[in-house]
């Protein structure tokens, strides 16, 4: 094989979805590894980034297109060529604004580059079987048509034949898993926890390409959140735009947008993960913890709730990913948040640890997690391995959550939260702190499922929350 050099936003877009086929990075943390930000200009850096998530988003379903068209086997295929395939794969199907003839020969010629006449050939054969299948322009989305690929909430590629499981009686899961792109193993769990109709629900937010969540710092001046409301609304024909209280919705970053977020006027965050704060309740003058705080929506959301008095302790084991957190921070006027590294290879709530109080009048802990809740903006979660993957996760939270709860003072306030949407990470494990704590008692927690609709302000990723309060 021939070491392949990123060139083009396809190249740094394959680059980065191989990296997660072959189990090593993320598709953002392989992009910002390979610089395509400062190699690239925004619009082609914007192009690696919507071709990598996307890509990766529906892998699960353009495998099983192509089994259907090409008798493919992806598991015979080494991940950079099978990135390559499934990259051009994913702009004939998903992207309307890209030529086909353009993403098969681009497609093409990259897989020459990595592997040889043999490799281009392979992946020639299989995108022309491809384009030759699909049979007419976007056309209406019908449920359980197995010659429909879902493109958005109302339209959908319609192919020849089938390139989906046919949803008779006995194979509608199979169906769901494949069409969805969330895969049989989430699929079936979704069921088996809220029902079939509902996990419907959660699989088809798991393929739907999220919007921008923007929320207002309420620091600001009310003329230059109504300036941008209008301008984003205006830009986006009533479409892309959808202002609610505090917050717009938006389907791409507008130039008005992008001013904002550069001048610290509004900062990115969904609603529900906003809403984690709305249960924290921080005051002003208060001492707040945030236990695992990068990359730091939600200390920037406490900081602004307390209007900029008081302390906010961000902590977190990555200095690299404090110190972003700590621009952001500046960028916004926040001059109430400092940062405190935790060691990596220590207990963080060790009783040495002098630098920051020795207790708060509340902490926030949000643990790491299995992100099911967010499969849509973190797509390479759902190949994630359930059963080697929860057990160690879980006891991980469990040590976060006890830790996290000796930094509460007494009649203080602890809250633990994630963006899993799986009950032994959230409601099992409340329980379990419970059990083995005296002196806390339960006050609140939510389960928020993934939503998606037909305008942009319907969306909600998934996640739980849980605020308990110490007695003693």
């Amino acid at each position: 094989m021939k070491r392949f050099q990123p060139q083009t936003a396809r190249d740094y877009a394959v680059e980065a979805i191989a990296a997660v086929y072959s189990r090593r990075q993320f598709a953002a943390d392989r992009l910002e590894a390979l610089d395509a930000r400062s190699q690239l200009d925004p619009r082609e850096a914007g192009l690696a980034t919507q071709l990598a998530y996307g890509t990766v988003r529906h892998t699960i379903t353009i495998s099983a297109v192509l089994k259907h068209v090409a008798e493919y086997e992806p598991a015979r295929v080494k991940p950079l060529l099978r990135a390559i395939l499934h990259c051009g794969a994913f702009q004939v199907i998903y992207l309307d604004r890209v030529p086909t003839y353009a993403a098969v020969d681009e497609a093409v010629e990259q897989a020459k580059r990595h592997a040889g006449k043999r490799g281009g050939a392979m992946v020639n054969a299989i995108l022309r079987r491809l384009t030759k299948a699909i049979v007419a322009e976007p056309t209406e989305w019908k449920p359980s048509d197995p010659r429909l690929v879902r493109l958005d909430w109302s339209r959908a590629r319609a192919f020849s034949q089938a390139v989906l499981p046919d949803p008779v009686q006995g194979t509608e899961a199979r169906f769901l898993a494949d069409a969805s792109g969330a895969g049989a193993r989430w699929c079936d769990r979704w069921t088996a926890d809220h029902g079939s109709a509902e996990a419907a629900s959660i699989a088809w937010a798991a393929q739907a390409e999220p919007p921008i969540v923007i929320q207002r710092n309420a620091l600001g001046s009310d003329e230059t959140w109504s300036t941008l409301s209008r301008s984003m609304s205006e830009a986006s024909a009533g479409e892309s735009a959808a202002p609610a209280r505090d917050v717009l919705y938006s389907s791409r970053i507008t130039d008005s947008l992008r001013a904002a977020l550069h001048a610290g006027d509004v900062y990115v965050q969904d609603v529900t993960a906003h809403g984690v704060v709305d249960v924290l309740e921080p005051e002003a003058d208060e001492q707040i913890l945030d236990y695992c705080a990068a990359p730091g929506g939600k200390t920037i959301a406490t900081a602004i709730r307390m209007r900029n008095r008081g302390r906010v302790v961000a902590a977190d084991t990555s200095e690299d990913r404090l110190a972003r957190l700590a621009q952001n921070a500046t960028r916004l006027g926040l001059h109430c948040v400092t940062v405190h590294p935790w060691p990596a290879d220590g207990a963080p709530g060790a009783a040495d640890d002098v630098a920051i109080p020795d207790t708060f009048d509340a902490v926030l802990v949000d643990v790491p997690c299995s992100n099911t809740g967010v499969f849509a903006r973190r797509p390479e979660a759902r190949f994630n391995a359930i059963g080697r993957l929860l057990p160690a996760l879980t006891e991980l939270q469990l040590q976060l959550m006890q830790d996290a709860a000796k930094r509460v003072r007494v009649n203080g306030r602890l809250v633990y939260s994630t963006c899993s949407i799986e009950p032994s990470e959230n409601e099992a494990l409340l329980q379990r702190f419970l059990a083995s704590n005296v002196g806390w008692r339960q006050t609140h927690q939510q389960l928020t499922l993934p939503q998606w609709g037909s305008a942009c302000s319907a969306w909600r990723d998934g996640g739980y929350v849980a605020r308990l309060e110490r007695s003693e």
